[in-house]
């Protein structure tokens, strides 16, 4: 299943976590991966989504996993474009 699905069978099954506003979605891929070179998602990228009532992650099967303090440490921003576009 690819990220996309898998982010959206998480809304549909934990609803209470997406029902207010999600402050971020963090996909990582893997650095072999096609997506990053603008082809398609060949990898299983991990999946974080961060809400006002934590930091979840996205399983394989769409389920979400709250992650403790040690997650937090976790980096969360990816930005695929070259540094002088930002």
């Amino acid at each position: 299943m690819d990220y996309s699905k898998r982010i959206a069978l998480a809304q549909k099954r934990h609803p209470e976590i997406f029902s207010g506003s999600v402050v971020d979605c963090c996909v990582q891929h893997d650095e072999w991966c096609h997506q990053l070179s603008g082809g398609r998602c060949n990898c299983v990228p991990d999946v974080t989504i961060t809400a006002p009532s934590g930091k979840y992650r996205v399983n394989r099967k769409g389920a979400c996993e709250k992650l403790g303090a040690e997650g937090e440490t976790i980096p969360t921003v990816y930005d695929p474009r070259p540094s002088d576009t930002n």
